[in-house]
């Protein structure tokens, strides 16, 4: 059986879950759902009527609010060992529990999944993608995290004649082994989430202040309905929030079409945006390493060249 760990933020699922499910049907079993938060029972509903999902668990408790993985593992933990292969998404809260439970439970997880060849073989990247590995795991559960724009959600749907049990998971009150002491606000750069995007305009160092970040690259994407993204020194620098940062160490994307606006290339902002259908790419250096993997290259001065594209549409 297939346990699928959900990505949620207590009122609504994110939209990686859908393909998680897609990814799990991939193995011809049963599919198990468990949510952890607070007051989780409507999302438990919602996901009881998707197609393929013959049961949904539920851990609900103030302190699982969180999300914090140090108090999401045990509640995990207890039914772990009932599957042979428990999924999470490749995003922050999946990669820093899947190890946790992982280690636990004694097996090696497999991070970073973009495609399942069979039920222990799975493709992967590795060297910030610029090799594509495939892994066989021979553990008798397979810990795995999957990139989720690497599979498409087409073939879940809602399905009214469908309805999996909904199970609670007994929770320890008392067992709140991490704590949050403060959530600053972040800022919302874009209405559109990076992973979600089709259209994603990206800038990087080149850009050189938050000022010029936001003159030059917001009236564009505006104008293209499109998500704002940055490299990681961009971020670094403050021009952007982390939840902007695409890469190895950000988010992986896969939009129709990208925009690398002041974007050198480094290996491990390159991971990040393999999966794009078509690159553009506008830097001033005729010798920057995303000019080797971009469809369109245009070598000029940024501040001339974006203002009037954006002019043009």
């Amino acid at each position: 059986m297939i346990l699928v760990i959900p990505d949620h933020n207590n009122n609504s699922f994110d939209i990686s879950t859908f393909n998680l499910l897609n990814a799990a049907c991939k193995f011809n079993s049963d599919i198990h759902v468990l949510i952890i938060g607070e007051n989780i029972k409507d999302l438990a509903y919602k996901i009881s009527k998707f197609r393929n999902v013959s049961k949904v668990f539920m851990a609900d408790a103030p302190h699982l609010i969180d999300l914090l993985p140090e108090n999401h593992a045990d509640n995990i933990l207890k039914i772990a060992n009932n599957y042979t292969h428990i999924i999470f998404n490749d995003s922050f809260y999946g990669k820093s529990i899947a190890p946790k439970i992982a280690a636990k439970l004694d097996v090696a997880p497999v991070s970073g999944v973009m495609n399942i060849i069979s039920n222990d073989v799975f493709a992967r990247t590795m060297y910030a993608g610029s090799i594509i590995a495939h892994v066989r795991c021979l553990d008798p559960i397979k810990i795995l995290t999957l990139r989720s724009c690497s599979f498409d959600n087409k073939n879940i749907n809602n399905d009214i004649n469908n309805c999996a049990d909904i199970e609670n998971i007994t929770v320890s009150s008392d067992l709140q082994l991490s704590k949050l002491l403060k959530e600053k606000n972040r800022e919302i750069s874009s209405s559109i989430d990076l992973t979600e995007a089709k259209i994603i305009v990206s800038g990087g160092r080149g850009l050189g202040s938050k000022e010029n970040f936001n003159n030059i690259l917001m009236p564009l994407a505006k104008k293209l309905g499109a998500a704002i993204g940055a490299t990681r020194v961009a971020v670094d620098e403050g021009y952007a929030p982390n939840s902007c940062q695409i890469g190895q160490t950000g988010k992986i994307v896969s939009p129709i079409l990208y925009l690398a606006i002041g974007i050198s290339g480094s290996m491990q902002h390159l991971a990040g945006i393999k999966g794009s259908k078509t690159i553009i790419a506008i830097n001033n250096d005729i010798n920057a390493p995303i000019f080797n993997v971009a469809d369109y290259c245009l070598c000029g001065d940024l501040f001339d060249i974006v203002p009037k594209l954006s002019s043009y549409l």
